[in-house]
């Protein structure tokens, strides 16, 4: 019965969706170079637009619009630094990597505790190396290389993609979000509406051309969460609301730091952060849920998390634990080996279906490219210092900590 009512309440929508949206040039037919034929013409692009941006906001925030072309931005240097000299290690002038320039620096202060720390996105951060969080979606350039180690990986263990039945819809729905959001965001990326709940999606950086009918998993040709998860780099977890409670009930998480999503299926979200230190953090993990109980459809904030990895690994799940279980133990070189591992987590309450959308997107930073910024080397010390022993050893930080801290301030 949940599973009928789901796919139900999935036709429903994908039905309202198109007809708000409108139909293909020349009737909808097959569109050009798609197997099923070869007529058709120009496709309408739909675009997401953000609240705030004038004009009325439709069935998942579309609308066509022209992309900005982010790689055509002029490049982002650190606050005072000299245009190409942006900062130098042992007075040697050193240009930053694209990936210290956006990370997304997760402390402020030198005191660090936990708290429910959301804001609304996207909205762009300025740091001392550069900038980040100007998009929901970052397709920056290790988006194919990591993509191709999510699909390794589920062709390894396809269990890291679960699903309770109910979820059907709500997984219909974080895909047309998803992509909608994508192609608004990368303009190698396009989602068109050809009516009768069809669309058709195409994704050039990785070859990907696909027309599907929404609500109809055949069309498609794999379950939607599991195509959502082959487009963007994040990690999604859907959570749904019952009894005035969040459940993880559905997900494709590929990059977990010391988590299994098969393992928390159905838990609820105050299950899910019990291994979370200090008096249940304080209070914020209450909190944070009666927060996202109140976000309204179609609300965007994000969050940032952080912890640390030996070497760089993506793939820090428990299913992998006999891989990386290890290896903190085997470090030879801590600015090579040990990595800032941060998670910026966007919460998005989807439209249709009324479930939270949780993505996941990691990145991870050697230890002598976070020195490289000397506001990143002194301000990491003072809260690595300061940190509770058990935040310190929940983070990964507890055993290595007394020869880190020498090594940042040497």
């Amino acid at each position: 019965m949940a599973v009928d009512a789901g796919r139900t309440r999935s036709r429903r929508a994908g039905a309202a969706l198109a007809g708000a949206l409108g139909r293909c040039p020349g009737g909808g037919g097959p569109l050009p170079g798609h197997r099923a034929g070869t007529g058709g013409g120009a496709l309408r692009a739909l675009r997401h637009r953000h609240r705030g941006d004038g004009g009325s906001r439709g069935p998942h925030g579309l609308r066509r619009v022209r992309p900005a072309a982010a790689h055509l931005l002029p490049r982002v240097l650190a606050p005072g630094f000299s245009p190409g000299v942006p900062c130098r290690r042992g007075g040697v002038p050193v240009i930053l990597p694209a990936r210290v320039r956006r990370f997304p620096w997760p402390l402020e202060g030198d005191r660090y505790r936990y708290s429910v720390n959301v804001e609304p996105a996207p909205r762009v951060h300025r740091t001392a190396a550069g900038e980040w969080g100007g998009a929901v979606l970052d397709f920056n350039e290790a988006y194919e290389t990591e993509l191709a180690e999510r699909a390794a990986i589920l062709g390894r263990d396809p269990g890291r993609h679960v699903e309770r039945g109910h979820m059907r819809a709500a997984s219909w729905d974080a895909l047309l979000h998803l992509l909608s959001e994508a192609a608004a965001t990368d303009p190698a990326m396009t989602l068109a509406s050809c009516g009768d709940r069809e669309f058709h999606w195409e994704n050039t950086r990785l070859g990907v051309a696909r027309r599907f009918r929404f609500g109809d998993d055949d069309s498609l040709g794999e379950p939607p969460l599991r195509f959502a998860a082959s487009q963007v780099p994040d990690d999604i977890v859907l959570l749904d609301e019952r009894g005035g409670r969040l459940f993880a009930d559905a997900g494709v998480v590929t990059f977990a730091s010391n988590w299994s999503i098969r393992f928390v299926l159905g838990m609820s979200f105050t299950e899910l952060h019990g291994p979370v230190p200090r008096d249940f953090a304080d209070g914020a993990i209450p909190r944070a849920e009666r927060f996202l109980l109140g976000m309204q459809p179609g609300d965007c904030y994000r969050r940032l998390n952080w912890s640390s990895t030996v070497g760089h690994r993506l793939d820090a799940s428990l299913e992998t634990y006999d891989e990386w279980g290890a290896e903190r133990g085997r470090m030879s070189d801590i600015g090579d080996d040990l990595h800032l591992r941060v998670e910026v987590q966007h919460l998005i309450r989807l439209p249709m279906s009324s479930s939270i959308m949780f993505l996941i997107r990691t990145h991870l930073l050697p230890m002598r490219e976070l020195v490289l910024i000397p506001a990143w080397r002194e301000q990491f010390a003072a809260v690595l210092a300061e940190l509770p022993d058990e935040m310190a050893d929940y983070k990964g930080y507890g055993e290595i900590r007394p020869e880190l801290l020498a090594w940042l301030r040497r």
